[in-house]
């Protein structure tokens, strides 16, 4: 039975080229005006509607997110659907991004009958903006899925992706305004704190060893130079591939800000906008995955993608089994330039791409039938 469920699969998903090959160019060739994300939202989700999937928009009123549902069965696979665009159009490749998902999820649903298992399929705007997937983790918008699949486009083929756990932290110095022509002397600049506390994050940031990276920006600094001014603004984002280290530096860093707020007489307030999670490495879904991609013709793969990234699929997959890997659909291009943005409406793209979702669809049958 296994047998006839891969190739049910495989020949769904084959029969449904067409239809998601013109998916990726409907997608590329949208202008890239104030409507582009709606419009992207709007193509995605009436192909969605065609395959007989509900759908529900706009989730926790976030406009264009949506959730499209497919099966009643118990056991639950989510496929993550990014459709965000750069300046310069796809050069993140996320117009096949969703095909490359989507076509996995059709995949899927030829058999979740059989093996009692439904599909959801997550749409992400603002992907690069916005970690909506920790948003969604934090709703518990995730609860209950066995398996998380999301194949993304690259440069070469990769079997998983090492990403970084990041931390971003706002630091608001609080002095004491004050005219600069009438009580100079009055005032407490909550400037001058500010510049001790980045001369400092400055030496860590040169100091630090390959265990963490720093980087801050200034967002709030005054702009009235007659006045002495109450409250300046930084960021700060720490990057680390361990969870502890991150936590270590993170600790460091606050209570430096509050030292140098006391000696300067001036109040601190901090908050920490969001921590991401390094991915997961599942071992057991890594072998599964490597196997099938070699099943469906893509043989050239290698080990997991280093790289300095966090991802918000990471905090996902702390706590469910997920997949990521990273599929070769350019002969040479640059991820994230023009010339990659147009490799993904080319046909070597496009074969490469059936060939993941193949792949993609097989890792969730295999894992939802063995677990």
């Amino acid at each position: 039975m296994a047998n006839i469920d891969r190739s049910l699969i495989t020949g769904y998903i084959e029969n449904k080229r067409d239809k998601l090959e013109n998916l990726v160019d409907m997608l590329y060739h949208l202008p890239l005006d104030s409507n582009h994300e709606t419009n992207a939202f709007n193509i995605i989700c009436d192909f969605l509607n065609q395959e007989n999937f509900n759908i529900e928009k706009n989730i926790d009123n976030i406009q264009n997110t949506f959730i499209a549902s497919c099966g009643s069965g118990n056991k639950k696979v989510a496929f993550i659907c990014e459709f965000e665009a750069q300046e310069n159009g796809y050069t993140n490749g996320h117009n096949i991004q969703c095909a490359m998902n989507i076509g996995a999820a059709l995949g899927f649903k030829r058999v979740i009958n059989e093996i009692d298992a439904q599909i959801l399929i997550y749409g992400f705007p603002k992907e690069e903006k916005l970690p909506l997937k920790i948003s969604y983790e934090h709703r518990r918008l995730f609860n209950g899925i066995n398996l998380i699949v999301c194949g993304h486009p690259g440069e070469k083929t990769y079997e998983g992706v090492n990403s970084t756990a990041m931390s971003i932290m706002k630091f608001d110095f609080i002095g004491k305004e004050a005219s600069f022509n009438f009580y100079p002397n009055e005032g407490i600049s909550s400037i001058v704190p500010m510049i001790k506390f980045l001369d400092i994050i400055q030496d860590l940031k040169s100091n630090a060893n390959s265990s963490y990276l720093l980087n801050y920006t200034i967002i709030n600094n005054g702009n009235e130079i007659l006045k002495i001014p109450k409250m300046v603004s930084c960021r700060i984002a720490i990057k680390a591939n361990e969870y502890r280290i991150l936590e270590s530096v993170k600790d460091n860093i606050i209570e430096t800000a509050k030292f140098v707020s006391r000696i300067y007489g001036c109040d601190i307030n901090f908050t920490v906008e969001e921590d991401y999670m390094p991915l997961k490495k599942n071992v057991e879904l890594i072998k599964i995955v490597s196997h099938n991609l070699k099943e469906s013709g893509i043989t050239n793969i290698h080990g997991p993608l280093s790289t300095a990234l966090s991802l918000d699929i990471g905090n996902i997959s702390q706590k469910i089994p997920t997949i990521h890997p990273y599929i070769e659909i350019s002969q040479g291009e640059v991820y994230g330039t023009v010339g990659f943005r147009d490799s993904t409406i080319k046909k070597y793209a496009k074969d490469m791409m059936i060939k993941a979702s193949c792949a993609l669809a097989l890792t969730a049958l295999d894992f939802i039938t063995k677990n």
